[in-house]
């Protein structure tokens, strides 16, 4: 968030104070509304089971870690590594089909 080369962003809601508390300290305008994205997903996107994935183990990791866990020789039959940076909606077809989720 750090360094944002825009100012032109009309903030509607943050998830927290520490949020706002760091943008404003970049400069942008933001409201004391709070709350979680994820509440909205169901009203936006219904996941896809992938029939595949139903006995893995998902692994989800940070984005900065994410290269870390692809050159490791994991499982394949045990585990699932799902990239962070792919379509949100392939994310979450991805987390709703697998057993478990380690992130």
């Amino acid at each position: 968030i750090r360094g944002i080369k825009t100012k032109n962003l009309k903030i509607l809601a943050v998830r927290g104070p520490l949020t706002k508390k760091i943008l404003e300290k970049e400069g942008l305008n933001v409201p004391n509304i709070f709350g979680d994205p994820a509440l909205f997903l169901p009203k936006l996107y219904t996941p896809k089971k992938i029939l595949l994935l139903n006995d893995k183990i998902g692994i989800l990791p940070h984005i900065s870690n994410y290269k870390y866990y692809k050159n490791k020789n994991l499982n394949l039959e045990k585990y699932y590594l799902i990239n962070p940076t792919d379509k949100f909606t392939n994310v979450l077809d991805y987390i709703f089909s697998c057993k478990y989720i380690i992130s």
